[in-house]
Parts: structure tokens; sequence; C-alpha cells
């Protein structure tokens, strides 16, 4: 027998509460390397705090500027016969790279955190009058611990 729209919804909620669940496991506050301020260019006057970029695309420029930069570097000290780490304004790039990849994690959880806000509300405008009663009962009775 087929489910009823309600089973279906039911289970949707379901679905959507652990995907919530989930993504609050993972909203760990990022332990930051560097000062997360960065400036792409030697005067140091244009500076961006990895902690407040919201475009994707402002990340990707600067990993890429670190990746030309450490490539460059260690070519240059190999040519030279040197074996030195790169950095960059007092932080090795690794460090950088691993703060960039933590902003960049905690952007991708915002836009799924957002995207289930949005399922959640679609969800919930198919929840009937007798259903929501229902949940909202279940919800009193597990405060209640009933």
């Amino acid at each position: 027998m087929p489910k009823s729209i309600d089973d279906q919804v039911l289970e949707l909620l379901e679905l959507l509460k652990t995907k919530q669940e989930e993504i609050k496991k993972a909203e760990v506050k990022p332990q930051w390397k560097t000062s997360c301020t960065i400036s792409l260019d030697s005067s140091l006057q244009n500076r961006v705090n990895i902690m407040t970029v919201t475009d994707p695309a402002e990340l990707i420029n600067i990993y890429g500027f670190l990746l030309n930069r450490d490539s460059t570097w260690k070519s240059a000290a190999e040519a030279l016969g040197f074996e030195e780490d790169s950095s960059y304004q007092g932080y090795p790039i690794a460090e950088w790279k691993s703060d960039l990849r933590s902003r960049a994690n905690q952007l991708a959880l915002k836009g799924r955190k957002e995207a289930l806000k949005k399922l959640d509300k679609k969800i919930n405008s198919l929840v009937s009058a007798d259903q929501r009663r229902e949940l909202e009962l279940k919800a009193i009775q597990e405060e209640l611990g009933v």
C-alpha cells in the first residue's frame, strides 16, 4: 500500500532534522593559525580579513596567490641550494592554506544551512492541520517527559 502524504511528510521532517543535526555537529569554531588578515600586494594597504570573506571567488583568489607564491619560493630556494619553507607575512603558507580551508568550510556549511531552512519552510507548508496538532502534542509530551 502506498504511503500517505502525511507519512511522507513525516519522513521528510525526520530527514531534515537529521541533516540539521549533522550541520550542527560540523559547526566547530576554527582554530585559526594565522592573524587571518592578509594583503596580496607588497604595500600591505589592501588587507583582507579571511574571517569576514563571504565570496568564495575571493578565497579562491587568495589561495591561488599563495599556491603560486609557495611554488615560486620553493623553486627559487631549490635553485639556490637552500631548503627553506615558504612563508607569507610572518606565517607559513601551509597555515594560511589551513585558515582558508576553514573559512571555505564555514561558507559551505552556511550555504547548506540556508538550503535546509528553505526546505524546512516548504515541508512545513505540507503539514496538515491534524498532523501539526499531533506534532505539537508529541513535542509537549517530550518536554514533560511523558
